[in-house]
């Protein structure tokens, strides 16, 4: 074999080698590049919310409207303002990727606020949802009548507490006469550990049972017994 044609192939034997390479390292590369970036904007939403619990702080609990969720506005509350992955710019809100999303509402005592990544993928979301006394009332308020209807049940069931899946609106029907709403949503309240829904659980041998209302962040406000 002519040497010329040995040393073609050999370049191409490099060629082909380098080619295969390049398509298993370029798809990793973007992949590892992504989970930076997702992390980075996980840790930039993180940032800004703590600023802005600093602010509420500073101002009887109240957060600062969207138009002061900026770096400017914002500079006494976040030491290093978070960066996008994506431009290499400061945050900003919008819902494009590394950008994030902000609303305030119970007259500045609740917001909610989001981060954007690739193809406006929301990838955290942080709601902070104010447990006002109104609120507190409705689901300690809530909880009593959910427990009125399970202490009912058992009356009627020689003093066996119902299974979990039947203390719902439907299924307590007999029981509760209006079924309690969600201070939060409107809507009637549900088992969960969201804010405004309930948690129940009963014994094996269905002769006890636990009852808990929870409020802002699931935190639980309520508990029976």
């Amino acid at each position: 074999m002519p040497a010329w044609l040995i040393a073609v192939l050999a370049c191409a034997a490099v060629l082909l080698v380098g080619a295969l390479l390049a398509a298993i390292a370029i798809p990793a590369f973007q992949v590892q590049r992504e989970k930076t970036r997702v992390a980075t904007v996980k840790a930039g939403i993180r940032a800004i919310q703590a600023g802005l619990e600093a602010s509420a702080a500073d101002h009887n609990d109240a957060y600062p409207l969207p138009s002061a969720v900026t770096r400017s506005s914002l500079q006494h509350y976040v030491g290093a303002w978070p960066d996008n992955p994506y431009t290499g710019q400061p945050m900003t809100q919008g819902s494009g990727a590394g950008d994030f999303e902000y609303s305030v509402y119970d007259n500045g005592l609740s917001f909610d606020l989001t981060g954007y990544v690739a193809n406006g993928t929301a990838i955290v979301r942080v709601r902070r949802v104010a447990v006002t006394r109104a609120n507190a009332q409705a689901i300690a308020e809530g909880v009593h009548s959910i427990q009125v209807g399970v202490e009912t049940y058992a009356i009627d069931h020689d003093g066996t507490y119902p299974d979990a899946t039947l203390v719902a609106q439907n299924g307590l029907d007999a029981y509760v006469d209006n079924w309690p709403a969600n201070p939060y949503t409107g809507l009637p309240m549900t088992l969960g550990g969201n804010e405004g829904d309930f948690g129940y659980s009963v014994s094996t041998d269905g002769r006890q049972y636990q009852l808990i209302g929870y409020g802002d962040d699931g935190v639980i406000m309520v508990r029976v017994p």
